[in-house]
């Protein structure tokens, strides 16, 4: 009886007969993918090719050896040896000899297609033989066919069988034959990162020559990474690549798992070789590094003394919190961490603790008998939810303790004969009191978090007419955040400063005249001196040790002031720090009367999440101050080093390490050798150079490896989107800002656009008409003082730096999070910055 032993690729494969490769293929043609025309050569061929050359007995045993577990290495030699010398079926001699004398010229492309390859459950990813550049004649057709065959019955494949459990497999195979394709174009995407395993991104690879040069390890390739959700605005990349990044996306929603495709370019065209899926999707130790919650307070490299002090401050705060909540982590890794000098927060760790206090997560950590787990799961449910209601009592009466009883140490200009004794001590005193005070901000930072969130989700049910309840909004303070008050007492200060100059005569109309009157009237020196004696330990780089603090540099704060001296309409305070929220407060009493169920819910859920807001800013403060004598306590011990001969200025303390200052002033056990040149200088050229560097948002960590993404371009479209972070609606000029440093350009009126804004920003907002941020989030110290001053502000708007330009006319709306851009500015001198697609 004679078979049809090839079926086109244009018609319909079916996997039991051509396996999973051809039936792929075909697919693919059906979709509208450009596949190479050719064959598939079906199973019955391999069958009929065993009985025809009396290979029947040993395929009936190798299946029967290998279902039981047995060694096969006899039964694979001997099938081996048969299809090397055998013999194959008339029938099959003639189709393809037609196949051969049709069609002018080329060579061939032999694939494998068994019947399970390319699944989900197996791939067989560089287990089967190809055979590339076939000649037209059918000895070489008749070899590169057998060579395929050859690789199905290898130790390999059921050594990989055997690794993935299976007891069944039909060793069965179809061959696909296709047209060969001679490109300098070729190379294998991923829907999905092969390494990160990261969903959001298109990983590909290109090579000069075929794809299997580069999938055997001979071609180093060159990679592009793309984000899927902007690769519809990629710039500076080939046309090809971002239409081969779309076919990509395509292929991965047709068959609905992540995808592996080879492909080649040939005449401007991109052809699909094979598409299967990524079996090994799950990432293993994988981990996300962000500057989300560091880049407010840390915004810039950190000095090797400020992270040795703050980095066990902050690890140990959490895993204190953690403790304290009956929750721990499956592994002690550090919640922040520094990479290349800035540091990062561990977003996977965090998400991961989180998830591990809900039900779920409990059920999933237990130990115990299968009937016994339910049980088990609930009580320490039950535990877990006594400490957090023990934490909602205890932390806001410990925390009002510690902000009335830790105060910060005096530091005396000390004489030159200070023992170091004195100073260690001191030095001592300090980073304990710090640590006290960093375990309540973590903590009621943590709960207020989770209580924020609850109020959010409750207010989505809440439907009033004529009343809009904003839960970023609800949870201001009214006037009771400390770090919000130095901008009201700023314009106080400006204030009293406009007074003393019309009494003189004028009001100075330069900034540089301003500035030397400032340095040498004295009345006016008294009105500074007295706002940097109260908030003279604020900075824009409020944790970085080195970085000067108002009180040791307040030129940047004089600006503000001439500023603000300029615009009466901002001296006024219209509404005043606080009352913004008062028209929030009634809608929420409102609320309350009724429905006094949800509303009365809501109101005591408001109330207590405003307590963990306060104390959570307030115990900042109160860290800043300590911080602050704990720079001025670092000083004093590096003026005495440098008397010592040990550091060639007092500066330099801040390069080196906790246990080299107590070593140091404990015992002398370092030698100032030893101190300037292994320890100090190299440490100054790292900083240095890792401040030249540009730190990504985002890293991830894959078995131990930083792997740094890709930068992306958007299209300018005139419309972003953040996250609400304080409620209205503003138009207004853009004033993008990249430090604290520029505070000068800022005029009255302008809508503030920086990469992040901390407390110590807090003199701009006065001028701000509304605030625009690259990083943060609703609960963020910026957005607290923004909703303070009733100024819109959305934050975590990506590349709003480099998409908003100084001049443009832009709206922002601190509800919705939306901001437009409404019309470009004339500012020519402005160079927009964009991040484009490079090659790792």
């Amino acid at each position: 009886m004679s078979r049809k032993y090839l079926i086109s690729l244009t018609d319909s494969c079916p996997e039991e007969l051509c396996g999973g490769k051809a039936h792929q293929l075909s697919q693919l043609i059906k979709w509208g993918f450009f596949v190479p025309g050719g064959y598939c050569i079906t199973r019955h061929l391999l069958r009929d090719f065993i009985r025809m050359n009396h290979l029947e007995r040993e395929y009936r045993r190798l299946k029967r050896n290998f279902q039981r577990g047995r060694d096969v290495r006899e039964c694979l030699d001997r099938l081996r040896a048969g299809i090397r010398r055998g013999k194959f079926p008339d029938d099959f001699v003639l189709e393809v000899g037609k196949i051969l004398l049709s069609g002018k010229g080329g060579r061939f492309a032999f694939r494998s297609s068994a019947i399970a390859e390319d699944s989900i459950e197996k791939s067989f990813a560089g287990l089967f033989s190809t055979e590339l550049n076939v000649e037209k004649n059918i000895e070489k057709v008749f070899e590169a066919i057998r060579k395929v065959w050859l690789s199905l019955f290898d130790e390999r494949v059921i050594r990989y069988l055997r690794q993935r459990r299976t007891r069944h497999f039909n060793f069965e195979m179809g061959i696909v034959l296709q047209k060969m394709l001679f490109t300098r174009r070729s190379g294998v995407a991923f829907s999905l990162h092969p390494i990160t395993h990261d969903p959001a991104v298109i990983y590909i690879e290109e090579s000069r020559r075929s794809v299997d040069h580069l999938v055997s390890g001979e071609d180093i390739p060159e990679v592009d990474v793309f984000f899927k959700e902007n690769i519809e605005t990629v710039k500076n990349v080939s046309f090809w690549k971002i239409a081969l990044a779309r076919q990509v996306i395509k292929l991965e929603q047709y068959l609905g798992y992540p995808v592996d495709v080879e492909w080649a370019m040939w005449d401007d065209q991109i052809f699909i070789l094979q598409a299967r899926p990524v079996t090994t999707v799950k990432p293993a130790g994988i981990t996300v590094w962000t500057d989300e919650n560091t880049g407010e307070v840390l915004p810039e490299v950190v000095t090797p003394l400020t992270w040795d002090i703050l980095g066990p401050l902050t690890n140990r705060s959490f895993f204190w919190l953690l403790k304290r909540l009956g929750a721990r982590p499956e592994n002690r890794r550090p919640l922040f961490r520094p990479i290349d000098g800035k540091v990062y927060f561990n977003h996977t760790l965090f998400q991961t603790t989180v998830k591990s206090m809900f039900p779920s997560g409990v059920a999933s950590r237990q130990t115990g008998g299968k009937f016994l787990r339910p049980f088990l799961s609930v009580g320490r449910l039950f535990l877990r939810m006594g400490n957090f209601l023990f934490l909602l009592v205890w932390l806001p009466l410990r925390s009002r303790q510690v902000l009335a009883t830790v105060k910060a140490v005096e530091v005396p200009p000390g004489p030159e004969e200070e023992k170091p004794a004195r100073l260690l001590d001191r030095f001592l005193t300090l980073v304990r009191k710090e640590e006290r005070v960093m375990q309540l901000h973590v903590a009621n930072t943590f709960l207020g978090e989770i209580l924020f969130q609850v109020v959010r989700t409750l207010l989505k049910w809440v439907t009033l007419p004529g009343v809009q309840l904003h839960a970023e909004r609800l949870v201001a303070n009214i006037g009771q955040v400390q770090s919000a008050h130095s901008g009201e007492y700023l314009r106080e200060i400006a204030g009293e400063m406009r007074r003393l100059f019309r009494e003189k005569g004028e009001i100075p109309s330069e900034l540089k005249k301003f500035l030397t009157v400032c340095r040498t009237d004295p009345q006016i020196r008294r009105l500074v001196n007295r706002f940097l004696e109260k908030y003279g330990h604020m900075s824009d780089q409020e944790f970085e040790l080195s970085h000067p603090r108002w009180a040791e540099d307040p030129e940047s704060l004089l600006k503000v002031l001439f500023h603000l001296m300029q615009s009466p309409q901002l001296l006024e305070g219209e509404e005043g720090l606080g009352n913004a929220s008062l028209h929030q407060e009634r809608d929420l009493r409102f609320l309350a009367r009724k429905k006094p169920l949800l509303g009365s819910l809501i109101y005591l859920l408001v109330r207590w999440t405003r307590i963990f807001h306060r104390n959570r800013e307030n115990l900042k403060q109160r860290f800043l101050h300590l911080h602050f004598a704990l720079k001025q306590e670092c000083l004093a011990i590096g003026e005495w080093l440098e008397r010592q001969g040990l550091l060639a200025e007092r500066q330099e303390v801040f390069f080196l390490r906790r246990e080299e200052i107590v070593q140091t002033l404990e015992k002398g056990a370092i030698f100032p050798e030893e101190l300037k040149r292994f320890r100090v200088q190299p440490r100054q050229k790292i900083y240095w150079r890792n401040r030249k560097k540009s730190h990504p948002r985002r890293l991830i960590e894959a078995r131990g490896t930083i792997h740094w993404p890709v930068e992306r371009t958007t299209e300018h479209r005139g419309e972003l989107r953040g996250i609400p972070c304080s409620a209205g609606y503003v138009e207004g000029s853009a004033r993008v800002i990249e430090s604290f440093a520029e505070a000068e350009q800022m005029k009255p009126g302008e809508i503030l656009v920086t990469h992040s804004a901390n407390p110590g920003w807090t003199p701009l907002f006065i001028l701000a008409s509304g605030v625009v941020t690259e990083i943060g989030g609703a609960l963020s110290h910026s957005a607290i003082i923004a909703r303070e001053y009733n100024v819109p502000m959305v934050a975590a708007v990506p590349d709003a730096t480099t998409r908003i330009r100084t001049g443009d006319q832009i709206a922002v709306d601190g509800a919705s999070g939306l901001v437009k851009i409404l019309k470009r500015g004339m500012d020519r001198n402005h160079e927009e910055k964009k991040s484009v697609v490079t090659r790792q």
